[in-house]
């Protein structure tokens, strides 16, 4: 007898820190022309944070309006799974941070690192792993990107395509045949 239940996103949030960075100062300090970054990407503009913002504090405030959305308490997330390569430290885990800040003491945390795919790659885990135990209640799967601090703002080739965010989401059970249906993941290694 399968235990296998539906797993879907019941609550969202997102937040963007404080300081906006325009494409005109980003082509003014990496010799483009203007509109260049636009017309290339797609990207208006960014926003990264300040000194005084971390990564931590920012995806608690993500986290924060996902539990609000779906009108649930931080004490009743099963786990926490923090999506980023841009972390506060390299221990503890943001997620561990995040629980801290949050006061999810009921949740197990922990950070995975899949670069670009993170988040989705985050769902994926969350949602295989809700649908097989039924002790994990509620999941939440944040995606953490601070990457302004580890940009050089000279070189065109990589800075038109960075700013800084941070999204959140909430999973739970939902009637069967709705939510997450199938994932699949893979790898194409270039050397």
């Amino acid at each position: 007898m399968s235990h296998k239940r539906s797993i879907g996103i019941l609550g969202v949030g997102k937040h963007l820190p404080s300081q906006l960075l325009t494409n005109e100062q980003v082509e003014r300090g990496c010799g483009l022309e203007p509109g260049f970054i636009e017309s290339k990407t797609g990207v208006k503009k960014r926003f990264i944070a300040s000194e005084r913002e971390t990564a931590s504090e920012l995806s608690a405030i993500a986290c924060k309006e996902a539990l609000d959305f779906a009108k649930i308490s931080a004490d009743e997330v099963s786990t926490i799974i923090a999506c980023t390569f841009t972390a506060d430290y390299v221990m503890p885990a943001l997620a561990c941070k995040v629980h801290q800040i949050l006061g999810a003491t009921n949740a197990a945390a922990f950070d995975l690192m899949a670069n670009c795919t993170g988040f989705q790659v985050g769902l994926s885990i969350m949602s295989d792993r809700m649908s097989c135990n039924l002790d994990q209640k509620y999941g939440l799967v944040l995606g953490a990107a601070l990457q302004s601090r580890y940009v050089n703002w000279s070189d065109p080739d990589s800075c038109i395509y960075f700013g800084d965010g941070f999204g959140a989401a909430l999973l739970g059970e939902v009637p069967s045949g709705y939510g997450f249906l199938a994932h699949d993941i893979f790898s194409n290694t270039f050397c």
